[in-house]
């Protein structure tokens, strides 16, 4: 650790102070009471060096963390089984499920498809949006792909 910088002068305030903080105990223990605790310390060690440290930890079998991974894996099946396994997503909804959408919404999809270039997909949900809506009327932009090849 880095003193305090000599060549800065102190003023008359800090010179004041460094007097009182000089003449302060320090707040080291007396050496006699450190040599009496490093004493006693050896003492401790050389009367039981065959007893057992009841704080320090045991040493565990190999199979216990065997048991423990088991353990975890039954549960995880268990719990996969108990809900139902793993089940795939469910198919996208028939034509006829569509056909209950709103017109608009439908329309809408038609529009991205076409949007997106894909006027196969466009062609034939409009095929089957006027399957499913004979009367309703359709937008311009919309109807132009029933008409086209």
């Amino acid at each position: 650790m880095n003193g305090p910088d000599r060549r800065i002068p102190l003023d008359a305030d800090e010179q004041a102070l460094a007097r009182v903080l000089r003449a302060l105990p320090t707040g080291d223990p007396p050496s006699s009471l450190d040599a009496r605790i490093l004493s006693m310390a050896r003492d401790a060690v050389v009367a039981a060096p065959d007893q057992p440290d009841e704080a320090a930890p045991r040493r565990r079998g190999p199979w216990l963390g065997r048991f423990g991974l088991a353990a975890t894996l039954l549960v995880a099946a268990g719990l996969v089984w108990r809900l139902g396994g793993l089940q795939p997503a469910p198919p996208p909804p028939p034509a006829a499920a569509r056909s209950m959408a709103a017109p608009e919404a439908w329309i809408a999809r038609i529009r991205e498809a076409r949007d997106a270039g894909d006027l196969k997909t466009a062609r034939r949900e409009l095929a089957a949006f006027l399957v499913a809506h004979p009367g309703y009327p359709l937008p311009e932009d919309v109807s132009g792909l029933h008409e086209a090849p």
